[in-house]
């Protein structure tokens, strides 16, 4: 079942597929049909949950990781705050992490621990308030790493530009911040090189 999902989600239009093969994948994924057709107790969304799902899964990259988050990180009930699993912070509500339910389907799918573990964490922080400063990026990128951060902007940035058009202000947080992560790697990058050719001048 596992590369039957991958190809559908590394398709060129993989909501297309889903939408004229629903009953299939609801047999596959009961828990997305909890959300076809219900509404959303917030104005962030014009659209029910799961037309709004598959707009996130059609803006995001070809990344399996980013389309497995995009697809399930709203099975869980929208309202569900969390205790951050990574950056141990708590947010106003009950600490259970959103990503529940996926680790459950994972288990289904047999999905290697790579995958599930770095989708878990895309979906748990999907709604984590990223703050544009270097002293917070050094501790994102301390945790994450490069390419899980990478690959949360990038979810971040797709499940906005699927929201109600009043919110896209939010992209100029993400912007700056993908400002700042640019400056700091090629300060990181420039500082290896400089590293590598003085050892390699001491050799010589």
């Amino acid at each position: 079942i596992y590369m039957e999902i991958y190809k559908i989600l590394m398709s060129d239009n993989p909501s297309k597929y889903i939408i004229e093969n629903k009953e299939i994948i609801f047999q596959l994924f009961p828990e997305l049909r909890t959300i076809d057709g219900k509404k959303a107790n917030s104005d962030y969304y014009d659209s029910d949950i799961l037309e709004y799902v598959l707009e996130v899964l059609e803006r995001t990259s070809k990344n399996i990781y980013i389309k497995f988050a995009a697809l399930f990180h709203k099975i869980e009930n929208e309202n569900t705050f969390i205790e951050s699993p990574i950056f141990n912070e708590t947010s106003s509500g009950t600490p259970n992490p959103k990503s529940t339910t996926f680790k459950k389907i994972a288990d289904r799918l047999n999905m290697n621990e790579q995958t599930r573990n770095i989708v878990s964490t895309l979906i748990d922080l999907e709604d984590y308030d990223l703050e544009p400063s270097e002293e917070n990026l050094r501790r994102y990128l301390e945790v994450l790493g490069s390419k899980n951060f990478e690959l949360l902007l990038d979810f971040k940035e797709s499940i906005i530009r699927s929201e109600n058009k009043k919110y896209r202000y939010r992209l100029d947080k993400i912007f700056r911040i993908k400002s700042l992560y640019e400056r700091l790697m090629a300060i990181s990058n420039n500082s290896e090189r400089a590293i590598n050719s003085f050892e390699n001048n001491i050799e010589g």
